[in-house]
């Protein structure tokens, strides 16, 4: 259930020894999602305690519902992110084109918008009900940024935008088995001004490439919240596309051992950052702080 895994994570940062869940992002893009896993897993004889996994992100293909339950009957976690449509325009999250938007339309019946926004809530709502269990659920992606259409709006047209979602999936909708997972982006700051609410968040997300010492910021304000921390994406260098070997996440993984104790899941970008393609993949799955799967405990 969502109050157990949610027990198990609130748990984590207060144990010395293993207490950084392995995660990493399966491969959007790929014909085969699950590349990157099954690499990893080759590589290792391992495999990630997270699996990253999505709902409408731009040119995917990816089914999550059927990614997020295999994973789940593996005993494994899943983090599932929403990237949801423009619902002024109909396309996708990231199309530089549709970003104007009037955000306050999400909370005004009648409008065009808040129409579409509430059909994709319904869709959204039938898929997380096809989920045989409980996923830590992050939507509105790096919320503090300028890049996707909902970023960096008024706070408080946010926060009510955010908690009428939370409600409508939660009691009207009746999707009971989601972590609601609160996630920035480094060096942007606000990093708690669309906060909506310790009633409306379960876990508090943190974005960076590569996490280091640099998030310092970033982690005490997110910290201060006092919800369970983890980095959502993190990879090994900011390029567009680094290349492959170009860089170790066992480094990444050290940074956040040294620098960000309380930080309980590092979850690794897909593509060219993932542990299969860079340095470091059998250094950062047996690191003496670092949970795989195997490591989990049943029935989370």
């Amino acid at each position: 259930s969502n109050a157990t895994l949610l027990t198990y994570l609130s748990g984590l940062s207060t144990n010395n020894s293993k207490h950084i869940l392995t995660g990493q992002r399966s491969n959007y893009w790929s014909s085969n999602q699950m590349d990157n896993i099954s690499g990893l897993h080759g590589q290792t004889g391992k495999y990630p305690a997270i699996l990253g996994t999505d709902f409408n992100l731009g040119g995917s293909q990816e089914n999550g519902v059927a990614l997020s339950n295999q994973w789940l009957s593996s005993g494994g976690i899943v983090l599932l992110s929403w990237w949801p449509g423009n619902p002024n325009s109909g396309a996708n999250s990231t199309d530089e084109n549709n970003l104007a938007i009037n955000f306050a339309d999400l909370l005004n019946p009648g409008t065009k918008a808040y129409t579409n926004w509430y059909a994709s809530l319904d869709s959204l709502a039938a898929s997380l009900k096809q989920i045989n269990g409980a996923v830590l659920f992050r939507p509105f992606v790096e919320l503090n940024g300028s890049w996707f259409w909902w970023g960096k709006r008024d706070p408080s047209q946010f926060v009510q935008v955010w908690q009428q979602m939370h409600d409508y999936l939660v009691n009207t909708k009746g999707v009971t088995n989601l972590l609601w997972v609160y996630n920035v982006n480094a060096g942007v700051g606000n990093y708690t001004a669309y906060y909506p609410g310790p009633s409306y968040v379960d876990i508090v997300a943190m974005d960076s490439y590569p996490a280091s010492a640099g998030d310092a910021a970033m982690y005490n304000q997110l910290l201060g919240l006092g919800k369970p921390i983890i980095y959502a994406e993190a990879g090994v260098i900011s390029a567009s596309q680094p290349g492959q070997m170009a860089g170790d996440n066992a480094q990444v993984l050290q940074a956040v051992e040294a620098n960000f104790p309380e930080v309980v899941a590092l979850v690794i970008w897909c593509q060219n950052w993932s542990l299969d393609t860079q340095q470091g993949a059998a250094t950062f799955m047996d690191d003496s702080k670092a949970i795989t799967r195997t490591d989990l405990p049943a029935n989370l």
